[in-house]
């Protein structure tokens, strides 16, 4: 019996090692933030908490993340400053 052929464009994935991504939640409010963090923990992906924007930051800082959900209103640096500095440093 001959073996399937491959589809176009397949490739073999058996030697290839996937990576979780890794998930950073920031906000000040705690509800909010362990609400966010209990839904994606079913997920079973590496999680993080931040409680504001400059603990984000330090924590991005010494660890990268793939995928960063953040209030946008916090005090000293808001959501959007945050996401600015992310993008930058990813350049």
């Amino acid at each position: 019996m001959a073996a399937a052929p491959k589809r176009r464009g397949s490739q073999d994935r058996t030697d290839r090692t996937v990576t979780p991504a890794r998930i950073l939640i920031v906000g000040e409010r705690d509800l909010r933030r362990d609400l966010v963090y209990q839904r994606l923990r079913e997920s079973q992906l590496p999680l993080a908490l931040a409680t504001n924007g400059e603990h984000a930051w330090s924590m991005f800082q010494e660890s990268r993340f793939d995928l960063v959900v953040t209030g946008l209103k916090m005090p000293g640096l808001d959501g959007i400053e945050l996401l600015r500095r992310l993008r930058s440093a990813r350049s």
